[in-house]
């Protein structure tokens, strides 16, 4: 069993639960310390950070970015930063108000094509959590709150969702360098969440840590063999911080379809807990 799980969501981005009923998971599943990387957005931290002191878990600021590099998708989370540095609060809010208003695109224009019935957009967050950012599993859980479309009904809905005219979204992802220098100056870890074995053959795992991630994911649920070895190697090499955590998967995840429904239980040793809050590497 793991020390931390450091890569989680929570129902303030596409999580399941909300960030106390994290907490009591990880508890309960025996972990002594987690961090809550939602997507884009530090909103669930303060509940978090209470949660934890409540029931003695350690507990660490986190976020998960999407950043676009030579065609791939790549996300880095950032952990043990100060939640209230300008630096990370505004680049937050930056990127929350594309997501959003992508999101809101593509909520109406569901609406326009008869997916779904003309429920407002300013009544529909009305059942979500007081955050800046909205996605699909927001739109999805809210449906069912109201009754419009049961959740049991939302492989439809993201069907419906995917299909906008991709001429209506303008958001573009931030870049890899904007990204990491939030998160830095803000006194955290970048980790390459997640790296896929491509983004290694490629070399643009050397890039990002090039660009300054410190860090990468070594435990992962979407982790192959191969691509641990890699992690490890480049860990090594590079001095970087080891992360890890379960993310969308296993029972702390509720979220995304039956293909995540199975047992998980990533995340890091109480040594390479310490070492990211030790800064051993710095």
């Amino acid at each position: 069993m793991k020390y931390g799980n450091l890569h989680l969501h929570s129902n303030h981005s596409d999580g399941g639960f909300r960030p106390t009923l994290l907490v009591r998971l990880a508890k309960s599943l025996g972990y002594g310390a987690i961090a809550l990387t939602d997507h884009e957005t530090l909103t669930g931290l303060p509940e978090l950070f209470e949660a934890a002191r409540i029931e003695g878990l350690e507990a660490m600021a986190g976020v998960e970015f999407c950043t676009k590099y030579k065609g791939e998708e790549i996300h880095i989370t950032g952990l043990d930063f100060d939640p209230n540095h300008p630096a990370i609060l505004e680049f937050s809010n930056m990127v929350c108000e594309g997501y959003t208003e992508r999101t809101r695109t593509q909520y109406e224009d569901m609406i326009e094509r008869g997916c779904i019935p003309n429920l407002p957009w300013e009544e529909l967050v009305q059942y979500c959590p007081k955050t800046p950012f909205y996605c699909i599993d927001h739109i999805i859980h809210a449906l069912d709150l109201t009754g419009i479309s049961p959740y049991t009904e939302q492989d439809k809905i993201r069907i419906a969702y995917r299909q906008c005219d991709p001429s209506k979204l303008h958001f573009v992802r931030p870049s890899a360098d904007d990204t990491i220098k939030a998160i830095r100056d803000a006194g955290g870890v970048a980790v390459i969440a997640h790296p896929h074995e491509a983004l290694f053959d490629k070399g643009i795992i050397e890039e990002y840590i090039g660009k300054g991630a410190n860090g990468i994911e070594i435990n992962h649920p979407d982790l192959t063999e191969r691509g641990v070895k890699l992690a490890c190697h480049a860990a090594i090499e590079h001095n970087l911080y080891c992360s890890g955590g379960t993310d969308h998967t296993g029972p702390m995840s509720a979220c995304g379809g039956p293909a995540y429904a199975i047992p998980a239980y990533q995340g890091v040793t109480k040594d390479e807990y310490q070492a990211i809050k030790e800064r051993r590497f710095d």
